[in-house]
């Protein structure tokens, strides 16, 4: 990818990194903090024979809060580099560039700055001629590629493949696996290594993942890969049944990110050990088949298909932010919690501003937007009044059975008015004209 900025552009930031070059200097080594000792035991040993590639080392200063305030370099016997001011004026730099139009969304500023510091390195060690517009040009064309990237979901099975915007979701399949784990002229692995690997191989065969296409730098493609793929991700998730069941959570997350909890308890006697237990929590199913919760609701992945594709217009915008917001009651299992994500996204959508009454108005338009009788209208008014009234007792945890089904009830209400909402994507310009339609239909 041939990367070009704009003359008045690269004259900028050569003067910039002309100027930075004159605030390298010599940092001197504080003496080591003496912290606590402590003995881990060791999991393994990795020998001079286990490092693949040169070995590439980066001395960093961090703050107290583990920021980075400082890079810093050998230059003969000497250790020299950015600090302070100095760096953060490197950082205000990479900004920058990142923002230019042949760099935006293309790179990350921490690969800048790591660039603009390998830069002034070359400079000051080699008497390298080359501008800093020049240098990061260059490497810039031999870091940005084309990456397909493949965000693995956490023990979620579908056979279908189907796109949610510019996401795509495909099964891991067997063969993909196979040729990946049994490359010809691999020597047999420990059997440590073999049955580490075979228990990666088993969480990832046959499950979901998020396929995103990326034109970037590595490091900067797998960030933006991540990002698409998790609001992907938490669109689909709609079809999930913990939207709808108090005391049921999600576990449809990126692999890694499942928030599945492993408390380990040690039973001691007369001070010695007797038993390490470690046992997960899980509040629902563990393992999610998307085939037969999307049997259930027909052309559903289509409209979140067609939603994620295009935010063009008002309510198509603000509908697709009020469904990530939504999305994160299925991955959270408090019930005031689960309630705060649900009704604040129904507000965004069904308020027309913080001046409105709020009970009123979102009970009358939701039972409107999916009522299909009087006598159902009326139902869902007092389910949406009763929550309302019992959203300050679900902080505690003296809830009574009674209570807990009116909330569920609450909860089918608001699935389904999403998804009524989802039909209205073409024919609603805005949110405005949503509540129009709304007002129109009670007093028809």
């Amino acid at each position: 990818m041939e990367i070009i900025f704009h003359a008045d552009a690269a004259k900028r930031f050569n003067d910039l990194g002309a100027d930075l070059r004159g605030r390298v200097r010599v940092i001197k080594s504080s003496p080591p903090v003496s912290t606590s000792s402590y003995s881990p035991h060791p999991v393994g040993r990795i020998e001079a024979g286990d490092v693949i590639g040169p070995i590439t080392t980066a001395e960093r200063i961090c703050d107290g809060l583990g920021n980075e305030v400082g890079r810093v370099w050998r230059m003969g016997n000497e250790s020299v580099g950015l600090i302070d001011d100095a760096y953060q004026e490197a950082k205000k730099i990479a900004s920058a560039l990142e923002k230019t139009g042949p760099l935006r969304e293309r790179v990350q500023v921490q690969f800048l700055v790591d660039e603009i510091c390998l830069w002034l390195q070359g400079l000051l060690e080699q008497g390298s001629g080359e501008s800093l517009v020049a240098y990061l040009s260059r490497r810039c064309e031999q870091a940005i590629r084309d990456y397909e990237i493949w965000v693995p979901l956490f023990r979620v099975h579908g056979r279908e493949t189907f796109s949610i915007g510019k996401v795509a979701f495909r099964n891991i399949s067997s063969p993909m696996m196979e040729r990946f784990f049994t490359q010809q002229g691999k020597p047999p692995l420990p059997e440590a290594a073999r049955h580490h690997q075979e228990r990666l191989r088993s969480q990832l065969q046959d499950h979901l993942a998020a396929c995103v296409t990326v034109t970037a730098e590595k490091k900067a493609a797998q960030a933006f890969a991540r990002a698409r793929a998790e609001d992907a991700i938490a669109l689909l998730r709609f079809l999930s049944p913990a939207n709808w069941v108090l005391g049921m959570q999600s576990y449809c997350l990126p692999l890694g990110r499942e928030r599945i909890e492993i408390p380990v308890e040690l039973t001691v006697e007369d001070g010695a050990i007797r038993e390490i237990s470690r046992a997960a929590i899980e509040n629902g199913p563990v393992f999610w088949d998307l085939d037969a919760d999307s049997a259930k609701f027909p052309k559903l992945l289509d409209l979140l298909h067609a939603l994620a594709s295009d935010q063009a217009n008002d309510f198509r915008q603000q509908l697709y932010d009020a469904l990530l917001l939504y999305s994160r009651n299925s991955i959270t299992l408090n019930p005031a919690d689960k309630l705060v994500f649900v009704l604040v996204s129904l507000e965004s959508l069904l308020l027309r501003d913080s001046n409105e009454p709020i009970t009123k108005n979102i009970a009358e338009r939701i039972a409107f937007l999916i009522g299909t009788s009087v006598d159902d209208r009326r139902r869902i008014i007092k389910d949406v009044d009763e929550t309302y009234r019992l959203r300050s007792k679900f902080i505690h945890h003296g809830r009574s059975i009674e209570e807990s089904e009116v909330v569920e009830r609450f909860l089918e209400h608001a699935w389904h008015s999403f998804h009524a909402m989802l039909q209205y994507i073409d024919s609603v310009p805005t949110k405005a004209a949503l509540l129009e339609a709304l007002e129109n239909r009670k007093l028809s």
